[in-house]
């Protein structure tokens, strides 16, 4: 897990599409609650090997001048957001639910990121950068005629023994000024305590309630490790002194309608799951949700010993 204390960055791939200005409005309202950075990340394909010393030379000049037109773009979204932060400061002075919250001033940076496997050489910027979350559409416009899913390749993420990189998922700007509901599917396998430990960093450091649901059960190994997570559950969140809630969904209904039918009740704000237990919420990979998810990579199996 993240450590709290530590400046952190939150990455956006950035296409300068409506969908990746979402997704940094995303970005900056979490970073601006813990003062972590945001970098906005253009991604350019590097061509094969075998390139004449021109075309190599040719290749390196965009580079350069992609990187200053990202840099200026860098600057204009740090003037545009620190405009937004202060109109959003002087707004919720007068809002007493938004006593005791804080937010904190959030550097915009940039970076091309030229790459021949883009997941090893996110993988390598997650080491060198602290990254500590990605937030982004999930179709990623590389030139005129190719569209990435980042989808599978933030799903091919490493893991170190103690902690993964998650991504959120967003199709539309924030609902409201900063986050405060966050819906978490219970469920009764191991894995699900992968998913409670950042349930509890959100929860804490971005100050926000936690809507648990859990499913109606009726196989008595399945409730018995569902009883198990419920107990584990409890336990973090009261000893972190986190507001939550329990609720039981209705069994003549599919869960995962469910899940989503209460996301859209409450009106809530983060929607959390398990990366690979996607397909019960996703059947055809596409993230269709007016709410953003929050997808956490379980732990690399080599490391679970080591929770």
């Amino acid at each position: 897990m993240a450590n709290p204390l530590k400046k952190k960055t939150i990455i956006v791939p950035w296409d300068s599409s409506q969908g990746c200005e979402y997704a940094l409005e995303h970005a900056f309202q979490l970073a601006q609650a813990v003062g972590d950075n945001v970098m906005i990340l253009q991604l350019v394909k590097r061509p094969g090997m075998l390139l004449t010393r021109a075309k190599r030379s040719e290749f390196e000049q965009q580079l350069a001048e992609q990187r200053q037109q990202l840099e200026r773009e860098a600057q204009r979204l740090n003037m545009e957001f620190a405009e937004k932060r202060a109109a959003i400061i002087q707004n919720l002075k007068t809002k007493t639910a938004a006593a005791g919250r804080e937010f904190q001033e959030v550097t915009i940076t940039s970076m091309v990121l030229d790459y021949r496997s883009l997941v090893r050489s996110l993988n390598e910027l997650v080491l060198t950068l602290s990254v500590n979350l990605f937030v982004t559409s999930q179709y990623y416009q590389l030139s005129r005629t190719t569209r990435l899913d980042l989808l599978p390749i933030l799903r091919k993420m490493k893991s170190s023994k103690v902690d993964t990189t998650p991504f959120i998922i967003v199709n539309k700007p924030p609902k409201h000024l900063y986050y405060t509901e966050l819906v978490v599917p219970m469920e009764y396998v191991g894995s699900y305590k992968e998913t409670l430990r950042w349930v509890a960093y959100l929860s804490t450091y971005y100050h926000c309630n936690v809507n648990l649901i859990k499913p109606p059960l009726k196989d008595e190994s399945k409730r018995r490790g569902m009883a198990n997570n419920l107990y584990f559950t409890k336990k973090i969140l009261d000893s972190k002194n986190v507001v939550y809630g329990i609720k039981t969904a209705n069994k003549r209904a599919e869960f995962n309608q469910e899940v989503f039918s209460f996301v859209s009740a409450i009106e809530a704000d983060l929607l959390i799951l398990m990366a690979n237990n996607m397909k019960n919420y996703f059947a055809d990979r596409v993230v269709k949700s007016e709410v953003p998810i929050l997808f956490i990579n379980p732990l690399s199996k080599k490391y679970q010993a080591f929770k």
